[in-house]
């Protein structure tokens, strides 16, 4: 069944209680980790756009977005040659940010998903000034 609009970025159904949720061009920051790639390319093939990755070395920004052919590049990088994020600025042009975080670019969601306790208050104010939705289950 086709999902029923919401919004500009997002959609959903009502099944009983549950909700069908469908992404639809939506901004997305993204940290990176070996459990985070299914998610992304779920994501990208719901149409979502993937802005950000990051490393423990810093985040690379592609306003184009990360898509499947930028996805597949970035995990043999991590997971064949144990490369960093900056090498993906350096061969698609973007913006690389070392040592910091993601979580001040402008996104409509972020997804950090490394480490625990990763998004302190300063970086939840700067995600929401910045656009960034947050919804409750």
């Amino acid at each position: 069944a086709a999902c029923e609009s919401v919004s500009d970025h997002s959609a959903h159904q009502k099944r009983g209680e549950k909700k069908l949720c469908c992404v639809f061009m939506t901004e997305i920051c993204i940290e990176i980790c070996d459990v985070v790639m299914p998610s992304v390319e779920k994501l990208i093939s719901l149409g979502a756009k993937v802005v950000t990755m990051s490393d423990s070395d810093g985040y690379i920004y592609d306003p184009d977005g990360i898509d499947r052919e930028k996805l597949d590049y970035i995990m043999e990088l991590k997971n064949l040659y144990r490369g960093r994020i900056r090498e993906y600025a350096e061969q698609y042009g973007c913006k690389y940010v070392q040592g910091a975080r993601p979580w001040g670019e402008k996104c409509d969601i972020a997804m950090p998903s490394a480490t625990q306790n990763e998004l302190n208050g300063d970086d939840a104010k700067t995600l929401l000034a910045n656009g960034c939705r947050i919804r409750r289950r």
